[in-house]
């Protein structure tokens, strides 16, 4: 017996059992095939040797009709390129691999073919179905995230931070960039792509890339506002980390946002002030009725000198324009009673009043420190315009201190008036530093100044055109040009023209009016009872809402002229209690330091307001719209 034959049978059937039992137990297809080529040799078939169950299952076919069968015979549709790539395997005793779909079972599988011996060959075919899907959905979602990616609005970037040997960021590269953001920088996407970001902008700062360099660390996402004074512009920044060493960056333009809220926060900070300014300015314009009341009664004697009364008139005038202004600062503080008591004004004249009552910021400041500064005017013929003078006032005076804050070295300015088809006109011209065209467009914003805290407020010119603009009319910058000057106007339209007549003084008083007048403070009482009393009237008063009732009760009255804030009953609700015992028998006249408006009025059902501090003709126009 040959005992080593025996043995070499032994170990190769052992060997062919191995690999039939490694053949059968794979997860994956596999199958043994021979090659069939035709009288060139070229490849025709091939012939199924050996098959797993594994293929059986991804193929469909069983084992026992398909061994020994060729593949055209099992796969009648199987297309000519299979069998040349398989082909190519044998004769080139070469390897490949390639992917294919299978239509009937919906499936892809990625097969692997080499050459086995003697004209075999092996292939193993594994199921990658689920991949090839996870791969087109992945493609799918790219460019979805693509589209996404450009179409924000955000500016949004893609980063790959660089670290010098100490582990430090020292820049960044931009590995993805969406189209806001290439726009914002002024290049195409592809010219912008790997380009080290301190190659475009040169002003990234280090906190930037230490911020930056912590959301890649960490992987925490962090959220910062930044001001871009290479863009004026202010940011509200994002990070997040995208993969090692990467970071995804948004830029959201807030500059609007944060203007608006200095501008809401200056003006709930300058709406407390009003609110006390108005409160002071109301106390204010009991201690100007105090000033005129007393000048009225003076005015009242016979023997006063023609000198005398002009010096008097013109401290009324003094009164007036200061009132004016206390009401400016009424209005600041209380937009919902804005100051509407208009009257005919010659413009001309109001100019001519503000240049000199601005004397101080243009001439003596000026000389004191060795400047001069001349004003010269060019009056034309207008009519009179119907305007608040105070308001009125106030637009001159902030055209002149503009003006003069525009020349630092001193200057000439030119004050002119006029009629144009919109209605009157004012120009206020320099020959100063002049304005950019930012400073161009923003000088009627409110807050923005170029003087800084100490000199400006940004409230001035502000003022100016919120005025204007609530009379109907315009105001812009007709001129400017760096180191030339600057000319300012200001257009009244025809509508605001003088067109009527508050009361005509020819207007006579029929007959003698009882008058009851009520006020807590007693000099202003009294004062104003000697005031009426010369028109020809008579007059009684009290210092109390409750005392008024009474003698309302004892005596009768034409006319209440009552104050607003008194201790106990305020007028208000004397007003109430009157009309509601006696009707509109009794007219009913506010007396007040506070600015009221016309809603105000009727919503109180009150004839006519005096606003302190009132003159001996305003109570006599009053007492006339009364008889009328």
């Amino acid at each position: 017996m040959d005992t080593n034959n025996n043995q070499k049978k032994i170990k190769h059937s052992i060997n062919e059992d191995q690999f039939q039992r490694m053949f059968d137990g794979m997860n994956i297809g596999a199958t043994l095939c021979e090659l069939i080529t035709d009288e060139q040799g070229s490849p025709k078939d091939y012939r199924f040797i050996k098959i797993n169950p594994a293929f059986e299952k991804q193929s469909g076919v069983s084992v026992s009709s398909s061994i020994g069968k060729t593949v055209k015979e099992v796969f009648p549709d199987i297309e000519q390129s299979w069998i040349d790539k398989l082909g190519y395997v044998v004769i080139n005793n070469e390897p490949i691999e390639f992917v294919n779909y299978n239509h009937n079972t919906d499936k892809s599988y990625s097969v692997n073919a080499f050459s086995f011996s003697d004209g075999k060959f092996a292939m193993f075919f594994e199921d990658i179905t689920q991949r090839k899907k996870a791969e087109k959905k992945l493609i799918k979602s790219e460019q979805q995230y693509k589209q996404l990616f450009n179409s924000m609005t955000e500016m949004i970037v893609v980063i790959e931070l660089i670290y010098n040997k100490d582990n430090q960021p020292i820049d960044w590269y931009i590995r993805q960039i969406n189209k806001p953001f290439a726009i914002f920088l002024g290049k195409p996407q592809e010219e912008l792509l790997n380009k080290k970001i301190t190659s475009i902008i040169n002003t990234i700062e280090d906190s930037w890339l230490k911020s930056f360099a912590k959301v890649e660390k960490t992987g925490e996402s962090i959220t910062f506002e930044n001001y871009g004074a290479e863009f004026d512009k202010t940011y509200q920044v994002g990070a997040w980390k995208m993969t090692k060493n990467t970071v995804g960056v948004s830029f959201t333009d807030i500059t609007d946002i944060k203007q608006a809220e200095k501008v809401s926060i200056e003006s709930h900070r300058l709406s407390a002030i009003g609110e006390m300014a108005s409160s002071i300015a109301h106390d204010f314009n009991n201690s100007l009725q105090l000033m005129m009341g007393n000048l009225e009664i003076i005015k009242l004697q016979n023997n006063l000198s023609v000198t005398v009364r002009e010096h008097i008139n013109n401290i009324g005038s003094l009164i007036k324009d200061v009132a004016s202004r206390t009401k400016s600062i009424q209005n600041f503080g209380d937009k919902n009673n804005y100051n509407t008591e208009f009257e005919s004004l010659d413009l001309n004249q109001v100019i001519a009043e503000s240049i000199k009552q601005s004397r101080p910021l243009w001439k003596d400041e000026m000389e004191k420190i060795g400047l001069k500064i001349n004003i010269n005017t060019d009056y034309g013929e207008i009519p009179n315009i119907f305007f608040n003078k105070g308001a009125l006032s106030s637009i001159i005076y902030n055209l002149i201190k503009n003006s003069v804050e525009a020349m630092p070295e001193g200057g000439e300015i030119a004050v002119k008036t006029g009629i144009k088809t919109e209605g009157i006109f004012l120009t206020c011209m320099d020959n100063g530093i002049g304005m950019n065209q930012q400073t161009k467009l923003k000088i009627f914003q409110p807050f923005y100044t170029t003087k800084g805290y100490k000199t400006g407020r940004g409230l001035g010119m502000s003022g100016v055109y919120s005025v204007i603009k609530e009379a109907g009319g315009s105001v812009k910058v007709k001129s400017t040009s760096l180191g030339k000057g600057t000319t300012i106007e200001v257009v009244l339209p025809a509508n605001q023209l003088e067109k009527i007549k508050i009361i005509e003084e020819a207007v006579s008083i029929k007959n003698s009016l009882r008058v009851l007048y009520v006020e807590d403070e007693a000099i202003i009482a009294l004062s104003s009872k000697k005031i009426i009393e010369a028109l020809g009237h008579k007059c009684d008063i009290e210092l109390s809402g409750e005392k008024a009732l009474i003698s309302l009760d004892k005596k009768k009255y034409d006319v209440i002229i009552t104050d607003i804030g008194m201790p106990g009953m305020n007028g208000w609700q004397l007003a109430a209690a009157v009309k509601n015992k006696f009707g509109d028998a009794i007219k009913i006249i506010i007396a007040s330091g506070w600015n009221i408006n016309e809603k105000e009025l009727k919503r109180h059902e009150i004839d006519y307001c005096l606003t302190k501090p009132y003159t001996k003709e305003e109570i006599k126009k009053v007492f006339s719209q009364k008889n009328s």
